[in-house]
């Protein structure tokens, strides 16, 4: 079974996409956090390494860059692909967000059906070939 981590903080956007990912995917379990500094202490975790973490960028406590610069910068976490979905659509924020090796894919919201293939194919690849 996969599992996806979806860091999000507006509780409408996490249950929208919980909704469609549990609908297009329901063997994939989905974990929430609120903001990026519960994710990273999900993400510490030993027995939890997520396939696949969907990130928002704009969120309080640590935001979506925050949290990129801790997952990268930690030998200790797994090192699972982030597709981005936030509501930005500033040219500068996606420059940003994809100069992270991790960061394979930037969607802005709401997440759209088609994205679903996307995120899908990402979950599913092996990770040593999701993360080169």
């Amino acid at each position: 079974m996969k599992t996806l981590l979806l860091v999000d903080d507006s509780e409408a956007d996490q249950f929208l996409n919980t909704s469609l990912i549990e609908a297009y995917a329901p063997q994939v379990t989905i974990v929430k956090a609120y903001d990026g500094s519960e994710a990273i202490k999900l993400l510490s975790r030993r027995n939890f390494n997520p396939d696949l973490i969907l990130l928002d960028l704009n969120m309080p406590i640590l935001n979506g860059f925050e949290f990129l610069s801790k997952y990268e910068g930690s030998p200790h976490m797994g090192k699972a692909p982030v597709v981005v979905l936030t509501s930005s659509n500033l040219r500068t924020d996606k420059a940003a967000a994809l100069e992270y090796e991790c960061v394979k894919k930037y969607l802005t919201k709401p997440i759209a059906t088609q994205n679903l293939d996307e995120i899908a194919s990402i979950i599913n690849c092996p990770k040593e070939k999701c993360l080169h």
